[in-house]
């Protein structure tokens, strides 16, 4: 996931970046969450499938990248994030919540310091 850190970049590189985990995203995790269903749960340990485990290190990846960022994803981040959130849907939403939690709580800060 080395595009992840191209987000970060403006311009080009990170549009360019941008589109093509857009890409990879709407064709790999949209066709995993199909497999997975709707009665997947978070918590059914004795279900785990590739298809969950693969969904859990996307979501790892952002979860870390976002993390260790120092302020408030710019537009290209968010692009992909939002892509991920649409692609996971509510039916898998207990995998992206972190993620969630964490834009939340970088936008609380950033309404608490201005």
């Amino acid at each position: 996931m080395l595009y992840i850190g191209l987000l970060a970049f403006e311009g080009n590189t990170a549009s360019q970046a941008s589109s093509i985990l857009n890409d990879v995203l709407k064709h790999h995790v949209g066709s995993l969450s199909l497999l997975m269903g709707t009665d997947q749960t978070f918590h059914d340990n004795c279900q785990e499938t590739v298809e969950a485990n693969a969904i859990k290190a996307t979501c790892a990846v952002f979860e870390n990248a976002l993390s260790a960022s120092d302020g408030i994803p710019n537009d290209h981040v968010l692009s992909v994030i939002s892509v991920l959130f649409l692609e996971l849907g509510m039916e898998l939403y207990h995998y992206i919540s972190l993620i969630y939690i964490i834009i939340v709580f970088f936008l609380i800060s950033f309404n608490v310091s201005n």
